[in-house]
């Protein structure tokens, strides 16, 4: 999840009633090549 959030994919709250949400309002513009692509970077 810190990957994520430090590309900005997600955002993190911390304390009782946090945890981590998408920073984009609609989820669905973030696809899983995107997301696989900054774990395995471009090849």
């Amino acid at each position: 999840m810190q990957v994520l959030t430090r590309y900005g994919i997600v955002n993190s709250v911390r304390g009782r009633g946090g945890g981590f949400f998408f920073t984009e309002k609609n989820p669905d513009s973030v696809s899983l090549f995107d997301v696989i692509n900054l774990f395995e970077g471009e090849k």
